[in-house]
């Protein structure tokens, strides 16, 4: 006979419980399972009742753990599933450096911050060219940016008019508490976005579509020397959906910029191309950044790469710095924030010896430097001239802060 765990002072199983008898109650209403679990959620406190140790105590103590629902552990560093309910489940998702892409749902629901912090931005799509149920390209707008910290409860709707949002994890480790149906009908596919408009089904599956990827992969792996020939025609034979999919593979597979450029070119849709080149920017951006974030471990610096990564524009910038920062100057934190940048090395090894590059590639800081950027970040009036002046403009074209300056 199986002897399945207790949780903790039974906190969750408690939340389980409460939540299936109201929405059996609620005859399995789909629609109004976002607000029971929210509710429900807000009602268990569970950040006052229950600590990450316990949850890693209890599921490598003795006794089976329930159905794990994510084996492979695709989404969470790892996701633990704690309760099954007839329709639903509950899992602790752990996070370490984790980011998500700006994503829509297949499932409902509502997530709470138990231990941790995280910045989320929620959009709003408007489709403008559908090309199949896997592909669209549109015009994507911020609708919210706000720092989550522990008790923050937030309800899951499902389907392209339901939460389209990402986050991103601030504290090694962050943990989440989702409560979530196990698929919703009709809202699939649970599409992933590019700030630049394109939607992507990631979990798009064909037999020849795949193979085609994998080849692409390999040929970008051996710098095959008829690359840019196979793969090109390729493109310019393909559809839109096939042809961003084989750019995104070479971005990842390729260095030389030039030759994705000259690729890019192969597309038969010039203004598609347009697009595709400002998401490939952003995802080079994004990845830049999450690199440089794994090597960071103080709170204030994890935090402001998270308001880089994630603020669209300067008005999100400075809200989220005024959120976290209380009483201090956003203009003047976030100026100051720069500046310590500046001064966190990595450390490389050069042919001809150890190299300390800073962190985002940023001049050196001068504390005329620092009043002048805190200055413009919060509105202030007047260029600086000289040199200043000319430091401040290339802090502008900097990737990595381009929202500050947006």
């Amino acid at each position: 006979m199986l002897v399945y765990r207790a949780m903790p002072i039974e906190v969750v199983e408690e939340l389980g419980l409460a939540i299936e008898r109201a929405w059996s109650a609620a005859d399995y209403d789909a629609a109004r399972f976002p607000d029971i679990a929210a509710r429900a959620l807000a009602d268990a406190s569970l950040p006052r009742r229950l600590t990450p140790d316990e949850i890693v105590r209890w599921a490598l103590g003795p006794g089976v753990l329930p159905h794990q629902r994510d084996l492979k552990a695709n989404f969470g560093q790892p996701p633990l599933t704690l309760f099954h309910g007839r329709r639903f489940f509950i899992d602790a998702l752990h996070w370490i450096d984790g980011t998500t892409t700006i994503h829509q749902h297949s499932f409902s629901g509502a997530f709470q911050v138990l231990a941790g912090s995280s910045i989320e931005t929620q959009y709003a799509f408007t489709p403008s060219r559908p090309f199949n149920a896997h592909f669209v390209i549109g015009r994507l707008d911020v609708t919210s940016t706000r720092l989550h910290r522990a008790g923050d409860v937030t309800p899951i709707r499902s389907g392209p008019d339901g939460l389209l949002h990402s986050l991103f994890h601030l504290d090694r480790p962050s943990i989440t508490i989702v409560v979530r149906t196990l698929k919703d009908p009709g809202s699939e596919p649970q599409l992933s976005y590019t700030r630049s408009g394109i939607g992507v089904d990631p979990f798009f599956s064909e037999d020849a579509f795949d193979r085609s990827l994998q080849l692409v992969r390999y040929l970008c792996s051996v710098a095959h020397p008829d690359l840019e020939s196979l793969v090109g025609d390729l493109i310019a034979r393909s559809e839109m959906h096939t042809g961003y999919r084989v750019l995104e593979t070479c971005l990842s597979g390729l260095d030389d910029r030039s030759l994705l450029e000259r690729l890019c070119d192969r597309l038969r849709d010039a203004e598609a191309a347009g697009l595709f080149r400002a998401a490939f920017e952003e995802i080079r951006r994004t990845r830049f950044l999450q690199a440089r974030r794994a090597v960071v471990r103080e709170p204030e610096l994890r935090f402001f790469l998270g308001v880089l990564l994630n603020a669209p524009r300067r008005r999100e910038a400075l809200a989220l710095a005024a959120a976290f920062a209380g009483d201090r100057d956003p203009g003047r934190q976030i100026a100051a924030w720069v500046r310590q940048l500046s001064n966190v090395t990595l450390k490389l090894q050069a042919a001809s010896g150890p190299w300390q590059p800073n962190l985002l590639g940023l001049p050196p800081f001068t504390d005329e430097l620092e009043a002048a950027l805190a200055n413009e970040l919060s509105g202030g009036g007047g260029a600086p001239d000289g040199t200043v002046g000319s430091t401040l403009t290339a802090l502008r074209g900097i990737p990595a802060l381009a929202c500050l300056f947006a």
